[in-house]
């Protein structure tokens, strides 16, 4: 018999166990954690399996004829102004209530959404109180009351009465309802007994503001009516009582869901159409649910500072129209998001116990009682019912693996007997809170389980698998497979990897072979199956301390487009481009990065916006106050890295952080106008600047150079080996000791002088503590975060972590924090001063300096060997009288490629050379430059951020195409880390020369000047003489071209920028999916040919005869659509001259 932990005083039971990985995989035998009641081996039959009513036949043809009504009504004004008026004097009870932020959380509004609650309903499961998809079952649980409703599991029953010397204000509160009831003469509403207390100085407001809040946002009951059954209960929490009402909450919704599915099925059994209304108390928790677990049905969330509660992130956001929401939640196995809470911090208790690795814990505090509550069985109290609660049946959404779940008794005879059950306590337990970003699996009984008996889609394999049970024993606990060993040799090669457990179309049938091994699923019939064995080889087992570094090595997948089909990131093509600085479109061989806009796609995809495209905010910068969180550096700080510098900095070099360590050295004056300015033109979409004249964006390159950090490397949340936690364990304690002090607090400062040439073991590491805390993850102004400890070690050993990506996210959160900011404020229009934070605000301003000459300070001298940033150390602003007016104006002089023109010694560098060329990605070099090309995902602090290089590829010097939309891949950072981690080596990859000035093509000039079009007069002429043009689609040349234009056809003059050429409309028809372009007359095009070398060695080629060239427009996917047609010549005359952009005089 195995050993079990803690088997008889935890929630948790561990084994080890034969587990299959829910993405996939290779089944492997490793030690899993299980939530109790678990699925006896002592037990004969398997459990009856969850089924929804509705598991096949679609509803949502007759929709349109239902409604869903909402008890909890959305906010009034008066409401939100009586809450933000109550609390400064009375916030402190209500934290001490557990209230504080569920009342915050009822200013917010949340739109509701019909399709989906109905389409949840259809797979709500009455008799385990959970939804039951094809691909597993889910439900909403206390963990999910607690972040999205704010409400408490701890404390008294909400039935429990008060005490007698309370009796007088229950009296007092009664008395109020029958005046105000005798004015209105039926019932008592809410803003009735609003206008009654509000600020009116009875002494009775708080009891009657909780009393509103109760029946209006928590306990309903009724649409608009006060109930005095809920007098007690606002009694208690004005006294700072805690009142359990998270199961309260959640028991409300178990029961709105089976009434609503109930409805839904007896609607469907009529056959007249009469509309279908349900009524539903908390739709804004279910919907909050479905949004933060299924991303393809979320909309866009606001950006909210980490104090706010959880659900200021749906606060009146626009929902997302989805053509079907039950094909999505059905399909949504791959996307659906186990563990949403675990990735950005929140101010829920539950929080301070989601770190990066497992242990136990004894239950004692209230914060680990909470998370017990969360993961036990129990049953819930609402109002007249009682519902159960089985977490054990969705053990993956709390970080633990899935067995098959047992049924529990009821224990419903009474309310009393209900509350025990709850109630019953868990002090002294011993609970198991695993590593917050681990992927959990599901036993192979389960999947047996599962598969077998619950949701076959194909009846025949439903049959098949029936007629062979007897092949199918359970695997029982305990009892580890025989002759595992005998079995490897020579077999283990043979060990095919599981396709999807959860594929529904390709359903595989796991069986048992006579060794008693578990068998890898065929592509056969199912009476013939592979035998296969599991073999616990020690490169094979998973071992719960290695969880986090599976990250690294788990398979690779791509991020919404393959660039590894053809190993390379670029493509090449002869394509019509229009130059930069004017002039004649050319006919050359175009480099373009992926992914492309493909001519397959029917919509272009959406243009790119940034709030501000008329209206300046620079009158009101008096009113913004800024500050940074990375400080300047003290002269002890300098000090301390000059002195460690001869004897770490071979470290430092093979870890990757040596000119950045230096860099930090430097101080760089803070420009605020400028960063606002910036701002304002930033694109949360997109996350990029928008122009009139372009889209730029601070890339990964950029973080190379001017920050000198490693875009190569581990996660920067890889945990520690074993062998380094008593390094962690040093610098933690040495932390607390700093903490423990009276008036002590662990600032930087004290930090540093506490072991700054102090001799201590750990100085090293400690250095480099604080050195992330200040200048890299920022995250405070001067307080030293426990949480880069085991980065610092990490760096301590030359291990290399990509710190860039973690900075660029950081950069992007900021920009996008503090555009929202600037909005806010101006949709306010109020003299209230704005507090604006940024943590990077040196590496923004140098991007602008290195690219805007017109911006930029004198820059210093620096030697080759310094980093980059030492240009801009302790430089003088430069004063512009307006800053956006400079930006707006920067094409002329906006310098694409800053990085070409100075040698460094970052090691891109060396790739920047006079010549083109194609490489194999072999180096370290080449794959960071391959790394900042490629469109992936950025894993922040409590963040996630999209990378799109191929909207701005002109700044590593490739022709722009217009950027298609990338799916993203931000379910989790493990999944964030896949995409932005994998594997380019051995690819190709160009590098175009150095003074290369790259071009856009055709169609991206039609696209950008139809999206922003910077003269409205010169658009409406366009408009008023438009003949309409069909575009070629890509591949297909002109036929017949010379007969089809007239004579008087003019032909594209110089011009000076791309600004003058006329402007382009799109059009998109509902008969003909065709998009076209309209200009005012037909054209012929004189188009010089030339190549990329040719243009970087001698800027000159000869022209070719007259000939034939598919036009690079918008993509006209109409095959019945008839071309006109258009000749494209090139004059034996005309010799391309590319002009060449002077360097900058630095």
């Amino acid at each position: 018999m195995e050993d079990q932990i803690f088997a008889a005083d935890s929630l948790v039971e561990e084994r080890e166990v034969v587990m299959h990985p829910p993405s996939g995989g290779n089944p492997t035998l490793r030690k899993a954690h299980f939530l109790k009641p678990i699925f006896s081996q002592d037990h004969t039959h398997l459990p009856t399996p969850p089924s929804s009513v509705l598991s096949s036949k679609p509803t949502f043809l007759n929709i349109k004829n239902w409604s869903v009504n909402s008890y909890k009504a959305y906010p009034s004004e008066k409401w939100k102004i009586w809450v933000h008026s109550l609390k400064p004097k009375y916030q402190e009870i209500w934290k001490q209530a557990g209230i504080y932020e569920a009342i915050l959380a009822s200013t917010n509004k949340v739109t509701r959404n019909k399709e989906l609650i109905f389409g949840l309903a259809e797979r709500w499961c009455a008799e385990t109180n959970t939804f039951v998809f094809p691909w597993g079952e889910v439900t909403i649980t206390l963990e999910d009351v607690m972040f999205l409703g704010g409400y408490s599991v701890l404390g008294a029953s909400f039935l429990t009465p008060i005490p007698d010397e309370c009796v007088g204000v229950f009296d007092s509160l009664k008395k109020a309802h029958y005046e105000v009831k005798l004015v209105n003469g039926k019932q008592v509403s809410g803003p009735m007994w609003m206008e009654y207390f509000m600020c009116s100085g009875k002494d009775l407001e708080h009891e009657a503001f909780l009393a509103m809040w109760l029946s209006r946002f928590v306990l309903l009951s009724s649409k608009d009516s006060i109930a005095m059954r809920d007098f007690h209960v606002a009694i208690h929490l004005s006294r700072g009582n805690r009142i359990a009402l998270a199961p309260v909450v959640l028991a409300s919704i178990y029961t709105d869901m089976r009434l609503a599915q109930n409805s839904v099925v007896e609607f469907l059994t009529l056959v007249s159409k009469v509309g279908l209304s349900i009524n539903f108390c908390h739709s804004d928790l279910v919907l909050m649910w479905a949004w933060e677990r299924f991303p393809k049905l979320r909309p866009i969330p606001c950006v909210i500072e980490r104090t706010e509660p959880r659900s200021a992130r749906w606060n009146n956001v626009k929902i997302l129209k989805v053509k079907d929401v039950r094909a999505v939640l059905d399909s949504g196995k791959e996307s659906f998001v186990w563990r949403p809470y675990v990735t950005i911090s929140s101010t829920s208790m539950l929080s301070n116990l989601y770190g990066d690795t497992d242990g136990w814990v004894v239950v004692e505090s209230d914060d680990t009682e909470s998370l017990a509550r969360c993961l036990r069985v129990s049953e819930l109290i609402g109002l007249g019912y009682i519902e159960q609660y089985l977490p054990h049946r969705v053990a993956m959404q709390f970080g633990l693996d899935q067995d098959v779940p047992p049924h529990v008794s009821r224990s419903n005879e009474s309310p009393k007997s209900a509350w025990r059950s709850y109630n019953r306590s868990v002090r002294g337990m011993k609970l198991y809170i695993p590593p917050r970003l681990l992927e959990t699996d599901a036993s192979s009984r389960y999947v047996i389980w599962w598969r077998r008996g619950l949701l076959p889609v194909n009846g025949k394999v439903a049959t098949t698998c029936s007629q062979k049970d007897e092949h199918l024993p359970l695997i029982s606990w305990g009892h580890k497979r025989k002759r595992l060993r005998k079995a490897l040799p020579r077999k283990i090669k043979g060990f095919r990897k599981t396709n999807d457990l959860d594929d529904e179309h390709a359903l595989k049938i796991m069986q048992l072979n006579k060794d008693d091994a578990v068998v890898s699923n065929t592509d056969h019939a199912l009476a013939e199956v592979n035998k296969v064995n599991i073999v616990p080889a020690k490169d094979e087992v998973v071992s719960k301390a290695n969880c986090m570094n599976n990250i690294v090595n788990i398979q690779e997948k791509t991020c919404g487009y393959t660039d590894t089909d053809t190993y390379t990131l670029v493509e090449e093509r002869q394509v019509a481009m229009h130059s930069q600085c004017g002039g004649n479109p050319t006919l050359r061989n175009a480099h373009i990065l992926k992914p492309n806009f493909s001519e397959n796609q029917s919509h272009l995809p959406s243009p790119p916006t940034s709030l501000f495209s008329s209206k300046p905010t620079s009158g009101k910068l008096n009113n913004y106050k800024f500050q940074s969180c990375k400080g300047y550096p003290s002269k002890k700080w300098k000090t301390w890295v000059h002195s460690l510098k001869p004897k770490y900095q071979e470290i430092w070099k093979q870890a990757g952080i040596y000119e950045a360590i230096l860099a930090s050295t430097y101080e760089i004056p803070r420009d605020k106008e400028l960063i606002i300015g910036l701002a304002e033109r930033w694109c949360a979409e997109t996350n990029t600047f928008i122009f009139p004249w372009g889209e730029v964006t601070i890339t990964l390159e950029d973080i190379m150079f001017l920050g000198s950090y490693s875009v190569l490397g581990a996660l920067f949340l890889t945990p520690l080996p074993d062998e380094c936690v008593g390094v962690f364990d040093s610098l933690t304690n040495a932390y607390k000791e700093l903490k423990s002090v009276p008036g002590g607090s662990a600032t930087a400062l004290v930090w540093m002088l506490y072991f700054m040439f102090s001799g201590k073991q750990f100085e090293h590491e400690a250095f480099l503590a604080m050195w992330l805390s200040r200048f890299v993850l920022v995250r405070s102004n001067s307080v030293m975060v426990m949480k880069d400890f085991h980065v610092a070690i990490h760096l301590s050993r030359g291990n290399r972590i990509a710190l860039a990506p973690v900075v660029l996210a950081s950069i992007y959160t900021n920009m996008k924090l503090l555009h929202n900011s600037i909005v806010k404020s101006i949709s306010l229009d109020s003299k209230v001063r704005l507090k604006l934070t940024f943590c990077h605000t040196d590496l923004v301003q140098m991007w602008v300096w290195e690219r805007f000459p017109k911006l930029r300070p004198t820059p210093s001298v620096v030697e080759r060997e310094e980093p980059r940033s030492a240009r801009w150390n302790g430089v003088k602003l430069f004063k512009v009288r307006d800053v956006r007016a400079t930006l707006d104006s920067g094409k002329e002089s906006f310098i694409w490629r800053p990085y070409v023109k100075i040698s460094s010694s970052c090691m891109l560098s060396k790739l920047y050379r006079d010549n083109e060329q194609w490489v194999v990605v072999e180096s370290d070099d080449t794959e960071s430059f391959a790394r900042c090309l490629r469109v992936s995902e950025l894993v922040g602090l409590d963040c996630i951020e999209q990378y799109l290089p191929h909207r701005v590829a002109m700044q590593f010097g490739l022709d722009q195409d217009i950027p298609p939309s990338v799916m993203r891949s931000n379910e989790s950072p493990k999944t964030a880390w896949r995409s932005y981690k994998r594997s380019f080596r051995g690819g190709k990859l160009y590098i175009p020369p150095r003074l290369l000035m790259s071009d856009v093509s055709s169609r991206y000039v039609v696209w950008w000047r139809g999206l922003l079009p910077v003269n409205q007069e010169m658009l409406t002429n366009c408009i008023k003489n438009e003949k309409q043009l069909p575009l070629i689609p890509w591949g297909h040349k002109r036929r017949r071209s010379r007969n089809a234009l007239s004579s008087k056809s003019e032909s594209f003059g110089k011009r000076k920028d791309l600004d003058d050429m006329p402007v382009s409309k799109i059009r998109s028809g509902t008969e003909n999916p065709a998009k076209r372009f309209c200009m005012t007359e037909p054209v012929t095009m004189s188009v010089r040919s030339m190549s990329s070398s040719d243009k970087s060695k001698e800027r000159k080629c000869f022209a070719e005869s007259s000939k034939n060239l598919k036009e690079n427009g918008i993509v006209n996917n109409s095959s019945h659509a008839e071309a006109n047609h258009v000749t494209i010549e090139l004059t034996k005359d005309e010799i391309v001259m590319k002009v060449e952009s002077s360097l900058d005089g630095e």
